[in-house]
């Protein structure tokens, strides 16, 4: 492109014209051209930006920060590096011998190409999202380059800040929900005539929570007239929705101070109206959205005023429910739902808690919003003490009652439940528990010291092979987790499906005895459907579960399989491991003890497709083998039956209930050390699945999943015992899931 205003070039471009008696070409970079145009932003007071967190540094722009730069049709974006602005991309602007006119505009982005026009950010909840509220305009006539060649930008604030102090609310209750309503921003340099409500920056008062007396709400909004019959601010209190109307007249470059007041008559004062940077100092708060650390405390019945801020005033499973499911709102409404919700713990007090069908999603939110539900505390604790907590002696039970399901995790969810029991849930039209996060999101679930106990799976005549967990897109994991009198009804595929390629399983330590299936389905366990996704285990038991189904294989599917140090026994005709998987899911065993148990022609393997299962040594194969290409390990013992292996190995079945395999004969085989076992999970590469997405973003990438396995499993120290919770010997693991004799 040819202009006669500012030549912009490429960093990579090859500047032969400017010698061309040079025997090397010279390339310009924007560091060493002495032509290339640097900018100084500056303000035309003494406060820089909105900069609510850092302390002591109210003029100055933070690391990270993005201005564009434009020059007739050609833009630059600078973002602010650890000392210097320098542009985003391989291009920058070049100083001319004529007079140029410049505009910028603050916040940026590499794509900012429009002076002008400005959509102001819905939620202003967090540090990051105020400070994008923040815009700034400059524009410089008829600029030649100076002295020192740098462009001083002396941007003008374009937004108003209000602040709103509360006061009035009685003891007990809060304010929730506030919003501010302004324009939606700016089109060619003029404030839009649609408008919205903002969802403020929110600062807790000292020792006290948001919504109480004291709490301060921080909102930048776009400058307008005094309007009386317009909404200013929004919020709910005590259970009432209220809209205060009246805006006052707001210019650009000035803070509104107001008190809120609610004793009474609902009221808000007259602004103190100052310039924006005299008085105000740092924002206040210091950490964004500072919604209070507080955890929350539940019981089956709600108690006192039912805020959940202890146990005399514990919220019940409505109050508990309510807080986490999706609501039906707008982008700002989820967002301020999520801030809510995000890092939040939950104690559960023992007893039972019928559940209801709910759906838990923030679609929008910029990270997966995590929140933790810790369930085994005694009846006893009283105020905010978590001293007692016994997950056996205090049983937390989730209630489906036989008749429902719990859960739907949608995008950017997180929950950890642990010391839960689910009870008798039923997968009615969806899996008891689903995850199923959309094409712009991330959506996961970890499932600590939990119990699945006498839960079911709908099968095809009822809701269409529906099992108790389904996994549509994202994760779950499973750490020491009891699946104990579960069922799958007929044509179910397994207790866990994993029904696509962005679906994943990790377990560890986990259990499943006493389960029945109704026949007809394929997978036990747990069935990948087509091509779907990766099922990791290590340390996972199957042993003593239905002898007289005919499902197809403990483990089914078209997926990639890791198998590592598990004990995996079919007690009826099906196949252990039946696999059709596509070439390149990289499915694996090392370490595991694979058995067809009740018939001495009892399959062990079956395997077509493409795909195989490599033995990566330290297994034992007990049974029927069928597969069209299959090569143990030099270090595998293999038996056609399960009478062989006990005549070779001493090898027996223990006391029921515990289902423990024992080596109560020889025991000279070769053992692999804890290094080799944790060497083949990390080779383990799905290269079928690839790489997964959020929208753009990477979140999981199949040909590293062993990685990625065994770094969940580092982060919970898996190898420092069996499933049983027995020292495992790191020169020396015992095949399966259980350590000795």
């Amino acid at each position: 492109m040819k202009s006669g205003i500012s030549s912009i070039l490429s960093v990579l471009a090859l500047a032969a014209a400017f010698s061309s008696c040079e025997k090397e070409m010279v390339q310009l970079t924007f560091g060493e051209d002495d032509k290339a145009i640097r900018i100084v932003p500056e303000i035309a007071s003494a406060y820089s930006k909105t900069n609510p967190v850092a302390d002591g540094k109210e003029t100055e722009f933070n690391e990270g920060d993005m201005i564009a730069l434009i020059c007739d049709t050609r833009h630059v974006t600078f973002r602010l590096g650890s000392k210097d602005w320098a542009p985003t991309d391989n291009y920058y602007l070049r100083w001319t011998d004529s007079p140029k006119t410049y505009s910028a505009f603050y916040p940026a982005s590499e794509s900012s190409v429009s002076f002008g026009n400005f959509e102001l950010p819905t939620s202003q909840r967090t540090a990051d999202r105020l400070a994008s509220s923040d815009y700034m305009t400059c524009t410089l006539e008829n600029v030649q380059r100076n002295a020192e060649g740098k462009l001083r930008l002396s941007m003008q604030r374009q937004m108003a800040m209000v602040c709103l102090d509360l006061s009035g609310v009685e003891t007990g209750k809060r304010v929730q929900g506030m919003r501010v309503w302004t324009s939606t921003g700016f089109t060619e340099g003029k404030p839009n005539a649609e408008r919205m409500y903002v969802s403020p920056y929110t600062v807790a008062p000292n020792d006290g929570l948001t919504g109480q007396n004291g709490t301060k709400y921080i909102a930048i909004v776009v400058p307008t007239a005094a309007d009386a019959s317009s909404d200013f601010i929004s919020f709910n209190y005590d259970g009432k929705d209220y809209v205060l109307t009246g805006v006052p007249a707001l210019q650009s470059g000035h803070r509104y101070e107001m008190k809120l007041n609610l004793a009474g008559t609902v009221s808000i004062g007259t602004p103190t109206v100052n310039p924006w940077d005299e008085g105000v100092g740092v924002i206040p708060g210091g950490d964004a959205s500072k919604v209070s650390t507080a955890s929350y405390f539940v019981k089956p019945q709600s108690s006192g005023n039912a805020d959940g801020l202890s146990w005399e005033n514990a919220m019940g499973m409505t109050e508990f429910l309510n807080f986490i499911k999706q609501k039906n709102a707008t982008q700002a409404e989820s967002d301020e739902n999520a801030a809510l919700a995000n890092g939040r713990n939950f104690y559960f007090m023992a007893g039972t808690y019928p559940v209801s069908p709910i759906k838990v999603e923030y679609s929008g939110f910029a990270s997966r919003v995590t929140f933790n539900v810790y369930g085994g505390y005694s009846v006893s604790s009283t105020g905010t003490d978590i001293s007692k907590r016994d997950i056996e002696a205090n049983e937390t039970i989730f209630d489906g009652n036989g008749t429902v399901r719990f859960v739907t995790l949608g995008n950017q969810v997180e929950p950890t439940f642990d010391g839960i029991t689910f009870k008798s849930l039923k997968s009615v039209g969806d899996g008891c528990i689903t995850i199923a996060a959309g094409g712009s999101g991330d959506s996961r679930v970890n499932f600590t010291n939990c119990k699945f106990k006498s839960c079911t799976g709908s099968g095809a005549a009822d809701n269409a092979q529906m099992p108790v967990i389904l996994i549509w897109k994202g994760m779950a994991r499973f750490n020491n987790v009891l699946f104990d009198e579960c069922r799958a009804e007929k044509g179910v595929r397994g207790l866990i499906r994993l029904g696509g390629g962005d679906s994943r399983a990790y377990m560890n330590a986990c259990r499943f005895v006493k389960c029945t299936w109704g026949g007809g389905g394929y997978g036990l366990i747990a069935h990948l459907n087509q091509s779907a996704g990766n099922l990791c285990m290590h340390n996972v038991t199957f042993t003593g579960n239905d002898e007289g189904c005919s499902a197809q294989g403990v483990v089914n599917g078209w997926g990639g399989v890791l198998i590592a140090s598990s004990t995996l026994v079919s007690s009826n005709n099906s196949p252990v491991v039946r696999l059709d998987a596509q070439e390149g899911t990289g499915s694996l065993a090392v370490n595991s003890i694979l058995m067809g148990e009740k018939y001495d022609s009892s399959p062990v393997l079956e395997l077509s497709g493409t795909g195989r299962l490599k033995s990566c040594g330290g297994n034992l194969f007990v049974g029927k083998r069928t597969f069209t290409s299959f090569t143990s390990a030099e270090n595998d013992e293999v038996y056609d039956t399960f009478s062989a292996a006990a005549t070779a190995r001493g090898f027996v079945k223990g006391s029921v209930g515990t289902e423990k395999y024992l080596w109560n004969g020889t025991t000279d085989f070769t053992k692999l050390t804890k290094e080799e076992v944790r060497a083949a999970i990390k080779s383990y590469s799905n290269t079928y699945t690839g790489k997964l997405y959020a929208g753009s973003t990477e979140v999981y990438d199949g040909a590293k999943a062993g990685e990625d396995f065994l770094n969940w499993l580092d982060s919970i120290n898996a190898f420092d015992a069996d499933c049983y919770g027995n020292a495992r010997n790191a020169s020396a693991f015992w095949p399966g899931s259980y350590q000795g004799q």
